[in-house]
């Protein structure tokens, strides 16, 4: 994929999310756990804008071509997991990663290791997506060779 192509679907997949977290404020009053339907809402908010951000600096990063795709992977991977998982958490009232915004609730056991799986991966995810991005925008540093 060319540098002008992962910096385009950066911009769609942050804005798509966006949309999915606006839209699941309206669903907060029928979750499970509305603290979490508000967090899984302000996860997809915040998590959209900041795939555009990284999708705006695109250009600026100086990235090997493997360490771009991996960037580029995590950086959407992350953002969908954490919300995704804070959605699910929210509609199926699970609480073992969540013990603040899902006091009070539990999920079976399944539920619960799905909403875990999400979170950690989503997290780990989000540290290599945003190491990598500050990585490629420390000042000085050129162009790596093969750069697309």
């Amino acid at each position: 994929m060319k540098n002008a192509d992962h910096k385009r679907s950066l911009l769609f997949a942050g804005a798509l999310l966006v949309l999915v977290g606006l839209l699941s404020g309206v669903a907060i009053p029928v979750t499970t756990t509305a603290r979490l339907g508000l967090s899984a809402h302000l996860a997809g908010v915040q998590g959209g804008m900041l795939v555009m951000i990284v999708g705006l600096a695109w250009n600026h990063l100086r990235l090997s071509p493997s360490l771009a795709t991996t960037a580029f992977g995590t950086t959407i991977f992350s953002n969908y997991a954490l919300y995704a998982a804070l959605q699910l958490a929210a509609v199926w009232g699970t609480s073992r990663s969540t013990p603040i915004a899902g006091e009070g609730a539990s999920g079976s056991s399944m539920q619960e290791g799905a909403v875990d799986l999400l979170l950690y991966s989503g997290s780990a995810a989000a540290i290599v997506a945003l190491a990598l991005v500050v990585w490629g925008l420390v000042p000085g540093r050129s162009k790596p060779t093969g750069e697309q």
